[in-house]
């Protein structure tokens, strides 16, 4: 939330007991905690609480804030850019192909606001296989060129965007989860 601008300062203060309260909980074998010691104190659970409701209402999917997706429409402009400079002598059909994945992904980046949740994910998947597709085709036919190796940098590059977008907003919603459970299991309200 707060790469993508969105000021997190209200819950900033909290990671660490969250963090805890997954990790290390207190229990009532500790000395000095009763046996109905509680993972995480109320002020702490309830601005998770608060976290969980605001998450569930406007989601953290991929591509969802204005960040990632300006992000990933980079990436897609790159792929658009290789597309017309890289494979100017490819089959036509197959550079449709890719034109194709690069309008579908676009437009699911540019219209999510109105239609609600895509998963780019898979539309990017696609692209990324695709393109990988092409690059090793090339050395199969060429050997390993600049042309190849300038494929598989953006295969690279867009893959670790994607993929630390998706481990961002899903290590977000497990920590949730977690310390939810946890909270549960020692009885937190």
């Amino acid at each position: 939330m707060q790469a993508a601008g969105d000021d997190v300062s209200a819950y900033s203060a909290y990671i660490a007991t969250w963090s805890e309260g997954i990790f290390c909980f207190h229990n009532g074998w500790q000395s000095g905690h009763s046996q109905g010691g509680t993972a995480v104190e109320m002020p702490s659970l309830l601005a998770l609480k608060s976290l969980g409701l605001l998450l569930s209402k406007t989601g953290r999917a991929v591509g969802s804030s204005p960040t990632q997706r300006a992000t990933l429409l980079a990436c897609l402009a790159e792929a658009l850019q290789l597309i017309e400079s890289e494979l100017d002598d490819w089959d036509r059909s197959e550079k449709e192909y890719l034109y194709r994945l690069v309008a579908s992904a676009r437009g699911a980046l540019e219209e999510h606001p109105l239609l609600g949740e895509i998963d780019i994910r898979k539309l990017l998947n696609e692209l990324i296989g695709a393109l990988t597709g092409v690059a090793l085709d090339l050395r199969a036919s060429e050997g390993k060129t600049d042309r190849f190796d300038r494929i598989m940098n953006w295969v690279a590059s867009t893959a670790g965007v994607v993929r630390g977008i998706v481990y961002d907003a899903e290590a977000l919603a497990s920590l949730g989860v977690a310390v939810g459970t946890i909270a549960a299991v020692t009885g937190s309200q």
